[in-house]
């Protein structure tokens, strides 16, 4: 079974984080989601409060396959505070492991060096970014190898089903389309 770690920040983006994980969760992938604090409960970006499954300092995420992190800006600004997270995201891309960033989100990898290709984030995001050349797209996603970037909100499930389709293939990617009705 794929194991996918989910970051919470404070902040969050809730559309974008409840998307992922219940869509991935309907493929049978295994989900965590991990506070970046030392609290279960978390507060989002419209002050919705989810609770954690665990904590990130608590995880050994050598077992996980991917790592998709959620935008709101207070959450992004959270997880560039966290070198934990940071470090966890740098050793998923270097061992070739999917790391998915969406809506702000893209400004952490910007961050980490990451970016070499042209990638997806919410509009006005990439104008804060310091270390990249390449450019927005005007897309819901965007794959490049092990990195998949998201523009925002209203494409949280087509970013999630990217993930399932990476992690699980085209025909469970293709099922779980068909049922949420996105033919």
């Amino acid at each position: 079974m794929s194991k996918v770690l989910l970051p919470l920040a404070q902040g969050f983006e809730e559309i974008e984080l409840v998307s992922i994980a219940d869509v991935l969760r309907r493929a049978g992938i295994e989900v965590a989601l991990a506070s970046l604090d030392c609290s279960f409960e978390v507060r989002g970006a419209h002050n919705l409060i989810l609770k954690a499954d665990c904590f990130l300092k608590d995880l050994n995420t050598s077992s996980f396959d991917a790592i998709a992190l959620h935008g709101g800006m207070e959450g992004v600004h959270n997880m560039l505070n966290s070198p934990l997270l940071l470090e966890i995201v740098k050793e998923f891309f270097e061992s070739n492991r999917i790391v998915g960033a969406i809506c702000a989100a893209p400004f952490v990898l910007d961050e980490l060096k990451l970016l070499s290709e042209d990638f997806c984030c919410y509009p006005g995001c990439e104008k804060m970014m310091k270390n990249t050349q390449s450019k927005r797209l005007d897309l819901a996603f965007k794959t490049s190898k092990n990195l998949i970037t998201g523009t925002g909100p209203a494409f949280a499930m087509l970013f999630a089903l990217e993930l399932v389709r990476k992690l699980m293939g085209e025909d469970t990617s293709d099922q779980l389309k068909k049922d949420l009705l996105l033919n």
